[in-house]
């Protein structure tokens, strides 16, 4: 995952209805930023032209102080878990989310300091937006058009699709198998990597070539990603062999049932589709070059909902 801060999965049930517009082929630009940072207009009450990025990691909908502030928004403090560690975190209830043609009601979101992703970037940053709202619609990225299409799918290739399943708590997941063993991985439009979490598979990752080292920090503290080489792995009918995948250890109070993170562009794809209807994700592959490690584009946002990369790296010895 390139550079992008924490994953935000807080366990805790949304409140608020999303009512979703008449959507069929309806379409939002974008703008892309370092290949796979993905960012919209959307609006939040009445402040209208916000910059938000679309991270199916930031579970639940984040807003920046900024906005809060000027929505006059007050909450409760309360703890929030990220794959690094623990924050104190603020949650509010927003008047309303539009994104494209989806809009809400009142919505629960969290707040926080976006300012990290706005400096990364070169543009300020009001907003992540999750499966929480963007959920409640089947799209598709099309990072070669620049554009989000949402509405019905239609017919996949099924040597570029896999299962899915919708997490209670609004994320997406799907499994891959490395070294003969299924691991449960979310899905993070937020990140270009796979994410291994070391701690959870040793087993799996034992044989691994490591690469390199890189010190990495998000709003939960700084840890240590070690770049390595797969061998046997593949998402389901893909092969990942020879690609390059990120170990890191999480805290005890990550979701138990994620064993690590994939990158919506890892696979190489001009186009990423969610069928939340059949549970199912497809791609289209693209020109460009699937899998490269991390350490290229450092100081890039990893994973918008992972952490933001320290610039420099260091190789390990073989």
């Amino acid at each position: 995952m390139r550079i992008g801060w924490l994953v935000l999965v807080s366990m805790l049930v949304l409140s608020s209805v999303v009512v979703s517009a008449e959507n069929g082929g309806s379409t939002l630009s974008f703008r892309l930023y370092g290949g796979y940072t993905v960012v919209v207009k959307g609006s939040i009450g009445g402040l209208a032209k916000l910059n938000f990025i679309v991270d199916t990691g930031a579970v639940p909908t984040v807003v920046d102080k900024r906005v809060a502030r000027k929505l006059r928004l007050e909450g409760n403090t309360e703890e929030l878990q990220v794959f690094s560690g623990t924050l104190q975190t603020e949650r509010v209830v927003v008047p309303s989310v539009v994104i494209g043609p989806i809009q809400t009601g009142p919505h629960s979101v969290l707040v926080e300091d976006l300012s990290p992703f706005s400096l990364s970037l070169g543009i300020s940053i009001d907003g992540m937006v999750g499966l929480d709202i963007l959920g409640q619609s089947n799209f598709t990225l099309d990072y070669f058009s620049k554009q989000i299409i949402f509405g019905a799918l239609g017919p996949s290739d099924p040597a570029s699709t896999v299962p899915i399943e919708v997490n209670p708590a609004g994320y997406v997941t799907v499994e891959a198998a490395i070294d003969g063993r299924l691991l449960r991985l979310m899905v993070d439009t937020g990140t270009s990597d796979f994410v291994l979490f070391r701690n959870r598979v040793r087993d799996s990752v034992r044989g691994v070539r490591l690469l390199s080292r890189k010190p990495m920090a998000n709003l939960g503290g700084r840890f240590q990603v070690v770049t390595a080489e797969l061998d046997e792995a593949a998402l389901g009918p893909l092969s990942l062999r020879g690609r390059h995948v990120s170990l890191m250890d999480v805290s005890p109070a990550t979701p138990p049932d994620l064993e690590g993170l994939l990158g919506a562009r890892y696979l190489g794809s001009d186009c990423i589709a969610f069928d939340f209807e059949h549970k199912r994700m497809a791609w289209e592959s693209g020109a460009e070059a699937a899998g490269k490690a991390s350490s290229e584009r450092p100081g890039w946002v990893v994973g918008s909902s992972f952490a933001f990369a320290a610039r420099d790296s260091r190789r390990l010895g073989r």
